[in-house]
């Protein structure tokens, strides 16, 4: 599946000094590519001689491009990404794929749920005045969101003597990256007045991968589940005055890379000379970088309040193999890192006044290996407030 949205307001103004424009830039509501749910299933019996190869696979790409561009000399935009009610958004509400397979005798399966995700989202206000004074801009991005719900892979193989339960796989590989801009600045005589707000997610609902193998005889079972997970975002707001006070804007960021359960499991029971492989592989890097840079450079004002709220988090995690298997691993790799900054600043004539806020959160629940640990967890932050007047 390939989705793809373009969205654009251009509309701009370019007389020369206190030229009108009047902008009002709007993509209202939902701008969205949805998708699901998906739903796959495998079932097969045989025996004797029978050859099973069994495979589901998704692959979806989403892609929203919503932006504002409405610069002039006087200007007095309004730009928004979105609503109160909700924002552009890509969508997918949930994948579930099952293979079943029942063997007998010299039987032989094969069984593989894939699943691949690349979500890209990108909304930018582009509102700037560059004449004398004026603006007035209010540059939202509203609730703008990558969001997988939820997906759900198994895999069940009966067999009875000599069946050979080769591989059964589980796959999961999800790449998030978005993007939230506000540029709306303000070059000269004061005014500008902007409200820079940006509301950005990046969301996975619950992940459950589950390899299950009954075999009686000589069986040879490999079972493995595999998730991969990469959340990109960025959020700036840039919205500048730079002559004779003014400004009073007000910068707020909330950005999230969230992610929910995430189940692991593996179980396999033989009588006879089974051999049991199994393993267990998460991979989660979580990226987010937020910035205010709302700045006035003239004879004081400004008042800036910038805000930013921002953080990366992980729900349960758990990884389960068979107590039994000849060969069992769980291996489990983290990477959290999150950079704020606040460079909000007023560099002559007094004034500014203004409160930096940074609030962070790296999150890592309690987690859950049975048999065959490996654990690697590596969290990063950098916040940095440059706001002469205060900050904390």
């Amino acid at each position: 599946f390939s989705q793809v949205i373009n969205a654009d307001n251009d509309c701009d103004e370019t007389g020369i000094g206190g030229g009108s424009n009047e902008a009002n830039c709007r993509i209202r509501g939902s701008v969205d590519s949805i998708l699901g749910p998906v739903d796959q299933d495998n079932d097969a019996t045989g025996a004797d001689n029978s050859l099973f190869d069994q495979d589901n696979n998704v692959d979806v790409s989403q892609s929203i491009v919503a932006e504002n561009d409405c610069n002039a000399s006087g200007n007095s935009a309004n730009c928004v990404n979105g609503d109160s009610v909700e924002g552009s958004t890509n969508i997918i509400i949930g994948i579930f794929q099952d293979s079943t397979s029942e063997l007998s005798d010299d039987a032989f399966s094969n069984q593989l749920n894939e699943v691949a995700i690349d979500q890209n989202a990108v909304t930018e206000n582009t509102c700037d005045e560059s004449g004398t004074g004026l603006n007035d801009a209010t540059c939202l991005n509203v609730d703008i969101a990558n969001f997988v719900g939820t997906v759900s892979q198994s895999n069940d193989a009966f067999g009875e003597d000599s069946a050979i339960i080769s591989e059964t796989s589980n796959k999961v590989d999800i790449i998030q990256n978005l993007q939230a801009t506000n540029d709306c600045d303000e070059s000269h005589a004061g005014t500008n007045l902007a409200t820079c707000e940006n509301e950005a997610f990046n969301t996975i609902g619950d992940i459950d991968q589950t390899n299950t193998a009954d075999g009686i005889g000589v069986d040879d079972v490999d079972q493995d589940n595999f998730v991969t997970i990469n959340q990109n975002l960025q959020s700036k707001n840039d919205c500048d005055e730079s002559g004779d006070g003014d400004n009073k804007g007000e910068c707020d960021i909330f950005a999230d890379n969230d992610i929910d359960t995430i189940t692991q499991s593996n179980n396999a029971v033989g009588d006879g000379d089974d051999v049991f492989d199994q393993d267990n592989i998460l991979a989660i890097n979580q990226n987010l970088v937020a910035e205010n840079d709302c700045d006035e450079f003239g004879v004081g004002n400004n008042f800036v309040d910038c805000t930013i709220n921002i953080s990366n988090e992980i729900g349960d995690l758990v990884q389960e193999n068979t107590d039994s298997a000849t060969d069992a691993t769980n291996s489990l790799t983290i990477n959290q890192n999150l950079q704020a900054k606040n460079n909000c600043d007023d560099s002559t004539g007094g004034d500014n006044t203004k409160d930096c806020t940074i609030n962070l959160h790296l999150v890592v629940p309690d987690l859950t290996q049975t048999d065959g640990e490996q654990l690697t967890i590596n969290q990063n932050d950098v916040a940095i407030n440059t706001c002469p007047g205060g900050g904390t």
